[in-house]
């Protein structure tokens, strides 16, 4: 087979396997990668480098929840806008609406209190995941949220 052709389908299968990702950079991300810059590194492979460590990090730092808390969670959270400078109050999001609530099945001032002692990051990282939790699932039966929550990682499995 011809190397140019060889060449072609393997980009090809890159690019149906890894989608190409372009965004400008806007002027606070690109000061915070121009700070980054080493002698021979492109902005795109310091964004990516990044947005590696971002990944992983949101995924250690997530604590978990008791099925029902983190059911609650999802609820309360699902119309924040997750601005990093307030991420750190999602307590205020959840204790509104746990005011409008007659029952649960756990201990509030409990849970609004391990919230607030959550560090910014794990906010972020519980955000991500009550974002995951509802892409593509705004109507679930039980066994399906319960699956949901599992597999964004509120809940343990």
């Amino acid at each position: 087979m011809d190397h140019e052709i060889e060449s072609d389908i393997c980009m090809s299968n890159l690019d149906e396997q890894y989608p190409r990702v372009n965004f400008r950079l806007g002027v606070q991300i690109g000061d915070e990668i121009a700070v980054r810059s080493e002698s021979g590194k492109t902005p795109d492979s310091i964004a990516k480098r990044d947005l590696d460590r971002y990944y992983i990090l949101l995924s250690r730092s997530l604590p978990t929840f008791l099925e029902s808390e983190a059911l609650f969670i999802c609820h309360a959270l699902n119309d924040s806008r997750g601005n990093p400078r307030m991420i750190h109050r999602i307590w205020v999001d959840v204790c509104e609406v746990l005011d409008d609530s007659d029952q649960v099945d756990f201990n509030k001032i409990a849970l609004v209190e391990r919230l607030k002692a959550l560090t910014p990051f794990e906010c972020m990282a519980v955000f991500d995941a009550v974002e995951r939790y509802w892409v593509g699932h705004y109507h679930m039966d039980d066994e399906t949220s319960k699956k949901r929550l599992r597999e964004v990682g509120l809940v343990a499995k």
